[in-house]
């Protein structure tokens, strides 16, 4: 006889779920999330490379001469501690011109030093490709007045101001729980991002991963996006009302990104849309191209297409702080 709790039931028998136990499940399920939730924003978000960078400006704010601001080709490509004045490079992972001017707005006030910011404004800067997108929100929700981007954006963009951090695609479930065992067993984040950019002296460029990165950035996007170009002129414009110098700049790609993106965009439209434009006239006080500094050499200075690794920072630091102390060092 098989006494299996299935066979054991005779056909006329129906099981019936009881409430509770929907209920109960459905409780646990909530503060599952929710503990999982506190988790991730206390012990893993507080040391993501976002939340590092910014602590250490603002310890360091009231002195900045000069800032530097733009994404991840700036964070990876410039180091501010070869520039000759107090510089801080206040790049961050996936950001664009819309999360760094609401973050520049609020900082001015406390920037009372400050007379130079270095722009970033790179082939792919006016992309759609993030623009309705918020990366890493719960670092970015600080600075974004979503009254203002509702209206710009529409309601859909409201769930990043409701987001649930660690089910995201940018940290995930799989992520966080290898970040908590980190956590857990002493290992530092802070350490570990460390760790990474001394192995980026190592990487060369691969012209495959190259086009990737085009790809991702310009195909099937709009290469001049209006809500981006409009954010970049609250930026100059923000700056010309505090006196404020701005210097754009086009960080060193790869030969092979630049021959894929030519199907998308050039530095001849950059200075079409942008450098050339009337709307833009007197608001940059000068840019410095430096797309092609190694066109040469990409498999000594490249990490991947459209980052330098430690070699290539080192090298258009070096040249970018020069050029620009010759432009804003004080007279004599």
């Amino acid at each position: 006889m098989n006494n299996s709790f299935i066979s054991s039931f005779e056909p006329s028998q129906v099981y019936s779920v009881r409430k509770w136990h929907v209920l109960t499940f459905c409780l646990a399920f909530v503060v599952s999330l929710v503990v999982c939730e506190c988790l991730n924003r206390h012990f893993i978000l507080t040391r993501s490379s976002n939340v590092l960078t910014f602590n250490a400006f603002e310890k360091e704010k009231k002195e900045v001469k000069m800032l530097l601001i733009g994404d991840s080709q700036f964070l990876d490509g410039i180091d501010p501690h070869i520039f000759p004045r107090k510089t801080f490079n206040l790049s961050f992972l996936g950001t664009d011109y819309i999360q760094s001017y609401f973050m520049l707005k609020r900082q001015l006030d406390e920037l009372p030093a400050l007379k130079v910011l270095v722009l970033q404004m790179n082939l792919h800067s006016f992309s759609s490709f993030r623009s309705d997108k918020v990366y890493a929100p719960v670092f970015w929700n600080r600075f974004l007045d979503y009254d203002e981007l509702v209206k710009l954006k529409g309601w859909p963009i409201l769930r990043y101001q409701f987001e649930i951090s660690f089910l995201t695609d940018s940290s995930g479930r799989k992520s966080f729980l290898i970040n908590l065992m980190d956590v857990i067993l002493g290992k530092n984040v802070q350490e570990q991002q460390k760790d990474v950019r001394e192995k980026v002296y190592l990487v060369s460029a691969d012209p495959v991963l190259a086009e990737r990165r085009v790809y991702f950035h310009l195909k099937g996007y709009k290469t001049f996006d209006v809500d981006l170009l409009l954010y970049f002129e609250k930026i100059l414009k923000l700056c010309r009302d505090r006196r404020i110098r701005v210097f754009t700049v086009q960080t060193p790609l790869s030969q092979y990104y630049l021959k894929a993106a030519q199907n998308y965009v050039t530095f001849r439209d950059l200075e079409e849309k942008v450098l050339l434009n009337p709307r833009f006239q007197g608001l940059i006080d000068k840019n410095f191209n430096y797309l092609e500094l190694f066109p040469q050499k990409d498999n000594y200075f490249q990490r991947d297409g459209d980052h330098l690794n430690g070699y290539g920072r080192d090298k258009f630091s070096k040249i970018l702080a020069k050029a620009l102390d010759d432009l804003t060092k004080p007279s004599s």
